[in-house]
């Protein structure tokens, strides 16, 4: 976390190379921004590992007497009850945005958007934007594809369609490859680890909590992290923020 010029000058790199990507923040200031995708869980009914995440954060800004604020990558179908997909918890929507917090579109369905045809991704990324303008308050402009990967068409939905409604002319990705989705992969002490090896000026950070076992893996990967960002004078913020640093 200390010595990271080589991860930060390879990302930076990339991001020359991918100029329709965030991937970090050009800056020397201690600021970084945190990222959780695939929220809430999408195997529960009451979403209570997504608020598990938020008073992680909250009680970290309390004992520290610090503002970190996220930016939560929405995947709108994971709003539904499991049980019951006609029912919905929308109070997760307030808590995320009430606590100070950014809201992102991640489409509909946890799954890899590149891989839809023009028609079926402008109709997700739509349909998305469409709920979560209807359910908060804050606007949304930033969408994180799936699995990262985008094409020429969906930038072409981005700048045209996501433009028209706000959104930034760039996806949003991360400074880190994240491996804390995979099983044989995601104990919290390696995902802190590897999140060291990025964490720099200016990075994007990325957790999940598409399922309950990976927002309980990201509390415990937050509960020691962010006194170690403190411990380092790291400034956490949402993306948004980041960015306009």
């Amino acid at each position: 976390m200390t010595n990271n010029k080589l991860s930060r000058y390879l990302v930076s790199q990339i991001a020359k190379k991918i100029p329709k990507a965030v991937f970090l923040k050009e800056t020397n200031r201690k600021i970084i921004s945190l990222t959780i995708d695939d929220i809430p869980a999408q195997n529960e009914d009451d979403k209570q590992s997504a608020r598990k995440i938020l008073e992680a954060i909250e009680a970290h800004n309390e004992s520290f007497s610090t503002t970190v604020s996220a930016t939560f990558f929405i995947t709108t179908d994971h709003v539904k009850y499991e049980s019951d997909k006609s029912k919905l918890d929308l109070d997760i929507l307030k808590e995320i945005s009430d606590k100070g917090h950014e809201i992102g579109n991640h489409g509909k369905i946890d799954r890899r958007h590149a891989s839809l045809s023009k028609i079926e991704f402008e109709t997700e990324f739509l349909e998305a934007h469409q709920f979560l303008s209807q359910h908060i308050s804050q606007p949304v402009c930033w969408f994180r594809p799936g699995q990262g990967f985008f094409n020429k068409s969906m930038f072409d939905t981005l700048i045209t369609v996501g433009q028209s409604l706000g959104y930034q002319e760039k996806f949003a990705l991360a400074s880190m490859i994240p491996f804390d989705t995979l099983k044989f992969l995601d104990d919290p002490d390696f995902t802190l680890k590897n999140i060291g090896r990025f964490t720099f000026p200016g990075s994007i950070l990325l957790l999940h909590g598409g399922f309950s076992h990976q927002a309980i893996n990201t509390v415990d990967v937050l509960n020691k992290l962010l006194p170690r960002l403190h411990e380092h004078n790291y400034q956490v913020v949402s993306l948004s923020k980041l960015m306009l640093s």
